[in-house]
């Protein structure tokens, strides 16, 4: 979920400008995932404040995953409860069988 933060409000500033205010996608997730300030768009606070935070600690999240082999499984378990999320979303969607190599 740390790149979701940060990458849905990048995502979300690009959509912006052309967005169709009047979905309820545009207010529930594009205007909430990114910030106007003094008639500038950028980036949320919350991006703003995890990549701030990233960047401060990047010794020690380096040193973490280059020694932890618990972390790529984490990371591809995320990814794929993500996809899942959105795929949740399709009327159409085949229930795949829960286990395997996560």
């Amino acid at each position: 979920m740390i790149g979701c933060v940060y990458g849905w409000s990048k995502l979300a500033m690009e959509l912006y400008p052309t967005a169709d205010r009047t979905t309820p996608f545009f207010d529930t997730w594009i205007k909430d995932n990114v910030a106007v300030k003094d008639e500038v768009l950028q980036l949320s606070d919350s991006a703003v404040a995890q990549s701030t935070f990233l960047t401060e600690n990047d010794k020690t999240w380096s040193s973490l995953v280059e020694t932890n082999v618990e972390y790529p499984r984490l990371f591809r378990t995320c990814m794929r409860l993500e996809t899942a999320l959105f795929d949740s979303a399709y009327e159409d969607v085949k229930r795949k069988k829960a286990g395997g190599n996560l």
